[in-house]
């Protein structure tokens, strides 16, 4: 598991085919600023989870889980 920040501030739109399109205006990691970062996303009960190519033919994932009440 990595840990770590990753920020990025920005419009985003849904795809019909369901993915996500994040269009970065400002980041922490000055590279992505003034791109569009495509983000699959699957959901589950309580979970959220968007998954992204990384280096070198690996998977990126980010996993949102609501909290208990």
């Amino acid at each position: 598991m990595v840990t770590g920040t990753v920020a990025y501030a920005g419009r985003w739109e849904r795809e019909a085919d369901g993915s996500v399109v994040h269009h970065v205006q400002t980041s922490h990691y000055a590279p992505w600023t003034g791109t569009d970062l495509v983000r699959e996303v699957q959901f589950g009960p309580g979970r959220l989870e968007l998954t992204a190519a990384g280096a070198d033919d690996s998977q990126v994932r980010i996993v949102w889980r609501r909290a208990d009440a």
